[in-house]
């Protein structure tokens, strides 16, 4: 049961099933179990790849920090150079000293450059490992995910498991009653006949809402009846030649 933020009329608080419904389509597994089955390849291949590409990033990984550490101690040279050079730069005669410390600092630009032109393209290879070994062990997750699966299967568990599924089916439908109708779920399964079967001679009518996001207003949220919605789509249809 979840309560919405603000009190209904009826005081009933909201049964909601579309947070479950939501959770069903977010199977991790299912999406890389179907990866493996389009590769057309074989488990060992896949646990292959995935080993070649995390000995791939570690190796990368090694590189990388010990060209950072070069990268790092080749700054801190500049760095020093730039004050010095500065120091001569505010004199207003050009000296031995001033020529030698711009040179200084010219050469630990370019060693700078040098290195940091090594750098990004090694940077730039981890990145693309890392990925390659993101895909790869993911995709052996879903390859063993599809093992367990078919190992699990069985001529007694399939029928078993399509009676379940059958009843499942029957099952999923949230219906709502006059008795029960602050119920919530996604649109393919909520079930509203009940209501609208229910509702004929009396004082009771079925209206849905929909939000008009507007220009001056953030909303507008307007209920109109099962009539009035079918008039609006015979109007668009007439409207639009359909």
């Amino acid at each position: 049961m979840r309560i919405t933020g603000n009190v209904l009329p009826s005081h009933h608080s909201i049964s909601s099933k579309f947070d479950i419904r939501r959770k069903e389509f977010a199977n991790h597994a299912l999406k890389w179990t179907r990866e493996f089955e389009s590769l057309d390849s074989t488990e060992t291949h896949v646990a292959q790849m995935a080993e070649k590409a995390v000995d791939a990033v570690k190796s990368l990984e090694k590189e990388v920090k010990k060209l950072r550490k070069q990268l790092s101690a080749k700054q801190s040279i500049q760095s020093r150079a730039s004050r010095q050079y500065k120091l001569f730069e505010r004199k207003a005669r050009r000296s031995n000293e001033q020529n030698a410390a711009y040179k200084a600092l010219r050469e630990a630009r370019q060693a700078t450059r040098v290195v940091r032109g090594v750098l990004i393209p090694e940077e730039a290879a981890l990145r693309a490992a890392k990925a390659a070994s993101y895909y790869w062990n993911s995709v052996l997750k879903g390859a063993k995910a599809k093992e367990k699966a078919d190992k699990e299967k069985g001529e007694g568990k399939k029928e078993k498991a399509d009676k379940e599924k059958g009843k499942e089916k029957k099952e999923r439908a949230t219906v709502a009653t006059w008795s029960r109708f602050t119920v919530e779920d996604s649109t393919e399964y909520l079930d509203v006949s009940q209501l609208i079967t229910n509702c004929r001679g009396k004082n009771r009518q079925v209206v849905f809402a929909g939000t008009d996001y507007g220009v001056c207003k953030m909303s507008e949220t307007c209920a109109q009846t099962l009539n009035e919605i079918k008039a609006h789509v015979n109007r668009y249809r007439v409207l639009s030649g359909e």
